[in-house]
């Protein structure tokens, strides 16, 4: 059997009014070397039911579907059955923008040996082309939407996967710990992967806990990358959010 190129993970809950766009965003693909995983939480409506209809005229789609502890979890889950040289996460309320993106993906992965690569995504909240090249000052402000982002499963292996820890933002802790690390191998490409719709929940609802150790992940995750005095300025930082959280 053929490797897959990418392994395509959708996350889903409660899914029924999106999933079925999501879905035919994917099959309609000219480029078809992919494995199409369905990570399930065990949804109360009727996702699963449309899922399988589509895995009727479609037997290779694999469904996963057992309770998780959030979105993360079940992204775990499945980058342990995915088989795919890369992956990449779309989330059920999401799809792909046009017929041809993963084989542009594609001759533009082949060119150049990398383990990250990503485009841009258009979101009616983020705007028509969020956001372009990203390096270590620019991921501080902002996190890169897992709907642009290809990742070897190589690399994520290597990374641990997502820290279930933070139920809105592991993404971006991932993010994080990959644009610090020299050692990964990272490449923006221009060209518009996504639509990335403004209903998430990452974008609506505040990852509390993401939140209150964002700056001591950046120090824990870029330290080489500061001088030293930025590495005192973000150590202040730290310790002015804690003194604060004590008082409250």
């Amino acid at each position: 059997m053929t490797t897959p190129f990418f392994s395509i993970i959708i996350p889903t809950y409660n899914s029924s009014k999106t999933i079925a766009r999501c879905l035919d965003s994917i099959i309609g693909q000219v480029f078809t070397n992919f494995e199409l995983i369905i990570s399930d939480g065990s949804s109360s409506d009727n996702t699963l039911e449309i899922v399988n209809q589509y895995k009727w005229l479609h037997p290779d789609i694999i469904i996963l579907s057992e309770r998780d502890n959030g979105i993360y979890d079940a992204m775990n889950k499945a980058i342990a059955r995915a088989s795919g040289e890369w992956v990449y996460f779309l989330g059920s309320d999401d799809y792909l923008l046009g017929r041809n993106v993963l084989n542009e993906l594609t001759q533009k992965i082949k060119l150049d040996d990398f383990d990250y690569v990503y485009g841009n995504v258009f979101s009616p909240e983020y705007g028509d082309n969020y956001d372009g090249e990203f390096d270590s000052k620019k991921i501080l402000e902002k996190n890169i939407c897992h709907q642009a982002l290809f990742v070897r499963k190589k690399l994520l292996q290597k990374m641990g996967g997502f820290n279930t820890r933070y139920k809105l933002l592991a993404d971006y802790d991932f993010n994080l710990r990959c644009m610090f690390d020299k050692r990964v191998r990272k490449r923006h490409v221009d060209l518009l992967v996504a639509f990335y719709a403004p209903a998430g929940s990452s974008s609506t609802i505040t990852d509390e806990t993401f939140a209150k150790d964002k700056s001591w992940l950046i120090l824990k995750y870029g330290f080489s990358a500061y001088n030293w005095r930025q590495r005192f300025q973000m150590c202040d930082r730290i310790v002015r959010e804690f003194i604060t959280r004590i008082k409250k």
